[in-house]
Parts: structure tokens; C-alpha cells; sequence
């Protein structure tokens, strides 16, 4: 159920703990996806409403209550904040420093999970070639692999995985606690985890899914409910526990698949294109849980996912490798790509016609206009900031859908 269908008065809350306690529980663990509720106190309530799906006996049922009526008051002073702010998630910079501390401390941003070197593929008589592809990924980081359509994405991520064999190159994988090389396929298989665009279908009712993935991976009797509930919880599924692969949205489907990968908790996981299917809010949430997942203290992964949507796989990298026919290109922190440019770059989504446009910008120093198809691309000297070209959009009541400062993204070089 959505935010809006529950009353989080402090009276309304403490009412559904009395009548409902599933329900209630299930409110706050709405409330926590959305964003109004402290992270820290968000998975908390996650614990909890694992802990309650399991209970067999009157005394945990009340032990669960009682935790949860405990949290009432902050939960609801957080919610009426966010309310009153219009708020927007946000990661808490207090929650962030503390992430990054910890993983500088120990080492987790510096661990390195697998390492591709020189890798090579070719195919049919050099119709195309992958060559000397280079990567390191590292945990509690996502990367994203952007280029355009044909240029190597899916066979370079094949190979990572162990799906497709490379002609040259090595790959190393290093998923144990000791820094050493993981050489064990089946430890590897173990460890790893990849999602191609065309997901497998799912047989059974999801939940079902679930806790056989747990069990294969040994996770059972009641530590498989406590596990299966948790990820159900953190990933939104509860509505959809009982549907089968063909009663799902396309966007339930990639997050079950998700679910069914992280009960064994991985420490890598490789996803082809998952968000081509998404609708912009879905792609937000996903985007927005995966990024919770890699950094978590608890279980931190490191993640590649390639996509050709390049705002909001920037938005959540920590590094971007861009290929183009079959080569590196660019690979290294989210918008560094440019970083020793000399001029800046601004896309600009407007009706206005090419010749118009040029009329309207006689007053900005710019060096070039381009016609980039659905929008005009505006080069200008370093010196001019983003600021200089809304306030002169402004004065010229030029109509505008978008504009975007592309100088260090990889935007600018696929358009």
C-alpha cells in the first residue's frame, strides 16, 4: 500500500499495533522506503517485521510489539519533518561520512573483487573484437559500463561472468577475507551473481522462489523465513509474494530475480541493461535501493551494470566504463572523462529552431552550436559557468524543456 493509505499520527500508529501489528508494521516499512524514516531506523523496522513473520508464540509476538511501539515517537517526529519539507530522498550526510570512515578503515573501498587484464574476444572473420579490455572492481562500488548499442557491452560483461570464454587476456577474482585469489569456480559461481537483460523465468509463487535459492545456498529452517521476509521487506515484494512470473510487472521481475541473488549474499553482482524495461520511477527505485546495497555496512557489494541511460547511471556510479567499438574508451570516477578539457559543453532541449536559437544567443561567448537530433549542443570557453547560460536563457524568454551541463559527462561523447 502506498504512504498516503495509512494515518502515522502517533494515535494512529500505536492503534494499528493494537489491532493489526502486521499492518502496522508493514506502514512503517512504507514509510521506510519512501524515504521519511531514518535509514538506521528504517532497517530496524525491516529486522523487526522478519522477526514477526516467524514468530510462533504469543510472547515473540508481543517482544515485537513492544520494540516497535518503543520506536513510535521518532518515527513519527521523522515523519512529520519530511512532510513539512516536501521531502527528498536524500542519503544523510551524517550516515555517509560514517560509510565512508568505515569503509576507509577497512578497506573496503581499496578491495578488489575480480580484475579483467588484456581481455580479448573476437567474432566471425574481425566482424567485431573486444580488445585489450582492462577493469577492476572493487567492493562497496558500483560502475557502470555505458556505449552505444553493438559495441561490446553484453560480451565484455559475459566474459566477467564466467558466461562466455575470452580468446586472450586473464580474469582474477579475489572473494575471500585473506586478499587471496579465488580460484575455486564453484566458490567463484558462489560469490557472483549475473543478471543478463533477458531475465530467466522464475517457476512457482515468488516466495516460494526465494527460499529455494536460500536453501540451495544452505539457509534453512527458520533462519530461511527470517532471511526470506528481510530481503522481501527491503526490496518492496511483500504485495506480490504469491504471484506467479506471469502475474509480475517487468520491473517485480528484475527485483525478484534480485531477491533470489542476494538471500545468498554476494559480493559481486554483474546486471545487463536493467533498467531498458523501466518506467523513470521504477528505474529511480531500483537505482536508488542498488545503491543502498552496495555501500552497506553489513554486507557490502561491488556492482556493474551497463545502460544506455547515462543521467542516471552517473548519478549513482562511484566509476563509469565507457566502450566503443570493442575498445576502452574511458574508464575511471564518474565525470572525469573530460577533466583536462578546455571548454565547456551544454545540451539544451528547446522548440526553438536552429537558426532562431543562434539569433537568441548572440549575447553568450560560445564557440560552437551543433544539432545533436532531439537537442543542441552549446560549446563555450572553461570560463563560462552554467549560471552565465541559464541567466541569458532567461533574459532571451527562450523557451526551454532541459538544460544540462554534459562537459564531463559521457553524455557528451555518445551524442
Amino acid at each position: 500500500m502506498a504512504f498516503s493509505d495509512h494515518d502515522y499520527t502517533l494515535q494512529g500508529l500505536n492503534r494499528m499495533m493494537q489491532d493489526d501489528l502486521r499492518k502496522g508494521a508493514d506502514a512503517l516499512v512504507t514509510a521506510g522506503r519512501e524515504g521519511r524514516i531514518p535509514k538506521k531506523m528504517y532497517f530496524n523496522i525491516v529486522s523487526l517485521r522478519s522477526m514477526l513473520s516467524v514468530a510462533d508464540s504469543e510472547k515473540k509476538i508481543d517482544d515485537v510489539r513492544m520494540r516497535l511501539v518503543a520506536l513510535l515517537p521518532e518515527i513519527v517526529s521523522s515523519i512529520e519533518e519530511t512532510t513539512e519539507s516536501s521531502y527528498v530522498v536524500e542519503e544523510d550526510s551524517e550516515i555517509a561520512s560514517q560509510k565512508k570512515e568505515y569503509f576507509l578503515s577497512q578497506g573496503s573501498s581499496n578491495k578488489v573483487m575480480l580484475r579483467a587484464e588484456m581481455l580479448r574476444k573476437s567474432y566471425g572473420d574481425g566482424e567485431f573484437e573486444l580488445t585489450d579490455i582492462n577493469a577492476t572492481l572493487r567492493l562497496g562500488e558500483i560502475t557502470g559500463l555505458v556505449g552505444r548499442n553493438g559495441n561490446g557491452k553484453t560480451t565484455f560483461l559475459r566474459i566477467l561472468a564466467g558466461d562466455m570464454q575470452p580468446d586472450g587476456g586473464s580474469l582474477h577474482y579475489f572473494f575471500s577475507d585473506d586478499e587471496a585469489e579465488t580460484t575455486d569456480w564453484v566458490t567463484i559461481k558462489h560469490r557472483m551473481a549475473y543478471l543478463p537483460q533477458e531475465l530467466p523465468r522464475i517457476a512457482g509463487n515468488m516466495k516460494q522462489a526465494i527460499q529455494i535459492a536460500a536453501a540451495v545456498h544452505g539457509i534453512v529452517g527458520v533462519q530461511n523465513e527470517i532471511e526470506t521476509e528481510y530481503i522481501v521487506q527491503r526490496l518492496g515484494l511483500s504485495s506480490y509474494l504469491h504471484k506467479t512470473w506471469n502475474e509480475l510487472p517487468g520491473g517485480y521481475k528484475l527485483r525478484f530475480s534480485l531477491a533470489r541473488i542476494m538471500i545468498r549474499k554476494p559480493k559481486l553482482i554483474i546486471m545487463d541493461e536493467p533498467l531498458a524495461t523501466l518506467d523513470v520511477q521504477a528505474r529511480n527505485s531500483l537505482l536508488y535501493d542498488l545503491r543502498e546495497l552496495a555501500i552497506s555496512l553489513t554486507n557490502p557489494i561491488s556492482i556493474l551494470l551497463s545502460s544506455q541511460h547515462i543521467e542516471e547511471i552517473e548519478a549513482v556510479s562511484h566509476r563509469i566504463y565507457l566502450l566503443a567499438e570493442g575498445r576502452e574508451i574511458y574508464y575511471g570516477p564518474t565525470f572525469g572523462l573530460f577533466k583536462d578539457r578546455e571548454e565547456n559543453t551544454y545540451e539544451l532541449e528547446t522548440d526553438l529552431s536552429f537558426e532562431n536559437l543562434q539569433v537568441k544567443l548572440k549575447g553568450l561567448n560560445y564557440s560552437a552550436i551543433s544539432d545533436a537530433g532531439f537537442s543542441y549542443l552549446i560549446t563555450t570557453p572553461i570560463s563560462t559557468p552554467i549560471n552565465e547560460m541559464l541567466r541569458l536563457l532567461s533574459e532571451q524568454q527562450i523557451p526551454v524543456r532541459a538544460v544540462r551541463d554534459i562537459s564531463t559527462s559521457c553524455r557528451k561523447y555518445l551524442l
